[in-house]
């Protein structure tokens, strides 16, 4: 039954989004982007009752960032840049104008981060997934977990943010 649920949600990933010529990207979503790059063509995902545009900004180590813009319509109006509330494990930090390694789940309206650090001598990968929720559509984080395993594949910890459960909460998962 797990096996099966996993391969459902696995089949609703969608990354492959529609080309955008520098020249065709809406204005008003360029305007929204605050990474400092200017990149020859960005994707258009369909996403939720929307549509997401995906600006690759300078990347670091391990990881592929990206300004998420999510917009009513394709050609950019509502446009809006995302901002994604991460777990409070570094106080004083606001939301991040850019996920890592993103994966999307459009039929869920969910955006998943892997992020990868290489530098770290603690845990050194981590998984953060957001829901898009309201009106307007703005990124609520519903799970984080991490793991020392660089690898990914074993060690993972789950933490439950306050904002999800109220209450902070560790638990190991099982692979």
């Amino acid at each position: 039954m797990a096996a099966l649920a996993a391969g459902a949600a696995r089949a609703q990933e969608i990354n492959a989004g529609e080309l955008v010529g520098h020249r065709d990207i809406p204005a008003s979503v360029r305007e929204q982007v605050v990474c400092g790059t200017n990149p020859d063509v960005i994707t258009l995902h369909s996403f939720g009752t929307g549509y997401l545009f995906a600006w690759d900004c300078a990347g670091t180590r391990g990881n592929a960032m990206q300004a998420l813009v999510y917009a009513d319509r394709r050609d950019g109006t509502g446009a809006r840049l995302l901002r994604f509330p991460h777990f409070k494990h570094n106080p004083g930090a606001g939301p991040a104008s850019e996920v890592a390694n993103k994966r999307l789940f459009p039929l869920s309206g969910e955006i998943v981060e892997s992020f990868l650090d290489l530098d770290s001598t603690g845990f050194c990968r981590s998984e953060s997934r957001w829901k898009l929720v309201g009106e307007p559509k703005l990124p609520m984080l519903v799970s984080y977990r991490q793991t020392r395993d660089c690898r990914g594949i074993s060690g993972w910890v789950q933490i439950l943010p306050k904002e999800v459960t109220g209450a902070a909460t560790k638990g190991r998962t099982r692979r």
